[in-house]
């Protein structure tokens, strides 16, 4: 769902993701798997999402992305692990090589640098990807690239994801 970013939606979605983040337990890490899908110029969402670990949620994320230039996207993530009390920001920019096809597949390209404090560090991360999109059945996202933290060499990262329409 694409929606116009005016102030008055960034101001309810910071205010939410306080309100929310303020609440006692809430689950999940960000995604491993995007897809090559872009927002309309000019147009931004908000995913929000927890994750569950030992049958409680105790990790909070949200991710804005906003699409300012055709076929180019700026995203964030802010991840709070309540339970272990870190907390991973990421920056990315994505690029759609190809364009989006409904029935068909696109490419693109996502490079980005997360920091997670508590010792985390940094790291530099980079994603190809590529989304086929099949009527009535929905779309499949394959990400293949790597994540470099600091002080160890780079290493290979990959995922596969469904999503039903």
């Amino acid at each position: 769902m694409n929606m116009k970013l005016s102030l008055h939606s960034i101001k309810s979605a910071l205010f939410w993701s306080l309100i929310i983040s303020n609440a006692t337990a809430w689950a999940g890490r960000p995604l491993t798997v995007d897809d090559a899908n872009l927002n309309d110029v000019g147009a931004g969402h908000v995913e929000v999402w927890g994750a569950r670990e030992a049958g409680k949620i105790d990790t909070f994320n949200i991710a804005p992305a906003f699409a300012r230039i055709e076929n180019w996207q700026l995203g964030a993530v802010v991840s709070r692990h309540r339970g272990e009390q870190t907390t991973l920001s990421a920056a990315q920019v994505k690029w759609r090589i190809t364009p989006s096809d409904e029935k068909g597949c696109n490419a693109g390209v996502v490079r980005g640098f997360a920091h997670v404090n508590q010792g985390g560090g940094h790291s530099s991360y980079v994603n190809g990807i590529v989304t086929c999109n099949v009527s009535g059945f929905g779309s499949v996202h394959v990400n293949a690239g790597g994540i470099k933290p600091d002080s160890i060499s780079c290493k290979r990262t990959w995922g596969v994801a469904f999503e039903k329409k």
